[in-house]
């Protein structure tokens, strides 16, 4: 009766093992009890856990992963929640909390491809047609405008070149007001000059 669903994708291996909900007459290749899970990471412990622990760590990272391809660097996860998540520099360190007593909070620190690639294993598990699970993450909704970081960086990258366009022409303007000597009042001034 147990299914096994795995997800491959670069350095990521995500195992859902559950079952079918028969009280929803789910057939046998479908999975609508998650009984539990396993994440491979290349180069670091294997992560596991139950259905709970899953969704806040699909959540975390999926709205963490958004935000980020945005512009918008901002950890998720409070500090006591199971899974957060803070950019440092060029990385993203996970911090994972256990449910049980005594075992310290786990610290992983990915790049933006191992971020990738744990982030596509949480995608396909979570548009898998076969996994008939109802997920309590919050909806996709697009960012606010006030969010997106990606527009005060265009602006700062066109300011300094729109200071230059702005101070040449004004520069231009000033010229054309500043008198030329024409060929003409050259030729008084020296008739002028013979005269005396």
């Amino acid at each position: 009766m147990k299914n096994i669903f795995r997800y491959d994708h670069g350095i990521a291996r995500l195992e859902v093992e559950g079952l079918p909900d028969l009280s929803l007459e789910h057939d046998q290749e479908k999975l609508g009890i998650i009984l539990s899970w396993k994440i491979n990471l290349i180069g670091f412990p294997q992560l596991e856990g139950k259905k709970e622990h899953l969704e806040v760590f699909v959540s975390t990272i999926s709205q963490y992963a958004r935000h980020y391809i945005s512009g918008v660097q901002k950890t998720f996860g409070l500090s006591n929640s199971l899974v957060s998540i803070t950019p440092i520099n060029d990385r993203h360190q996970v911090f994972l909390r256990s449910t049980r007593e005594g075992v310290k909070p786990l610290k992983i620190i990915l790049d933006d491809a191992d971020l990738v690639d744990l982030t596509k294993c949480f995608d396909q598990l979570r548009n898998d047609p076969r996994v008939l699970v109802d997920w309590k993450l919050p909806k996709d909704r697009p960012l606010k405008r006030g969010d997106l970081k990606l527009n005060s960086k265009i602006a700062r990258g066109f300011f300094f070149p729109l200071l230059g366009c702005i101070t040449s022409l004004g520069i231009a303007i000033i010229f054309l007001f500043v008198p030329i000597d024409t060929p003409d009042s050259l030729i008084m001034e020296e008739k002028t000059e013979i005269k005396k």
